[in-house]
């Protein structure tokens, strides 16, 4: 079982790892045990802004939200969600920029992605009131495009593709 100080250290090695002394010197992370739905997140007040490894504008005040459910998993899944939360530190949207930092570095996915060990870019989301709701993924925009028309028709119900 994995102790809070171990997913701090473990947090801090990758900092600098994926973006450098200067970044690792200068940000400020609370860690936060917190029962949740999932394994681990990161808040911040600061939206930043990253192209692939550089960091143009970030926050320096972090808080890493550490599910004690994680605590009991192997640690080499906990390091890849460690990378994941990393990334957010540039990327705090999951964008297509953020999942190929999450390639690259090899860190977890979300959900079914990361159960699969695939990404799936595309996302056919169809209207739930007044929120749009993912049905299914796609690597191929064209393809999700064609699925989606299909299904809105069948079902009558707007949709859209989402990266």
């Amino acid at each position: 079982m994995l102790e809070l100080s171990q997913i701090q250290e473990m947090f801090e090695t990758e900092v600098r790892h994926i973006w450098g002394d200067k970044v690792a010197d200068y940000i400020e992370v609370e860690y936060v045990i917190k029962p949740q739905k999932v394994n681990m997140s990161i808040g911040a007040k600061t939206i930043p802004k990253a192209i692939n490894n550089h960091i143009l504008f970030m926050g320096k005040h972090y808080t890493l939200y550490v599910s004690p459910q994680i605590l009991q998993k192997p640690r080499k899944d906990v390091l890849a969600t460690i990378r994941h939360e990393v990334i957010h530190i540039g990327y705090m949207r999951h964008t297509k920029d953020f999942f190929d930092m999450c390639k690259k570095y090899d860190a977890c996915l979300t959900g079914e992605s990361y159960r699969n060990k695939h990404l799936s870019m595309y996302q056919a989301q169809v209207k739930k009131g007044s929120r749009y709701v993912t049905i299914k993924r796609f690597d191929d925009e064209q393809e999700s495009f064609i699925w989606l028309k299909h299904y809105c028709q069948e079902h009558k119900c707007r949709g859209r593709v989402k990266l």
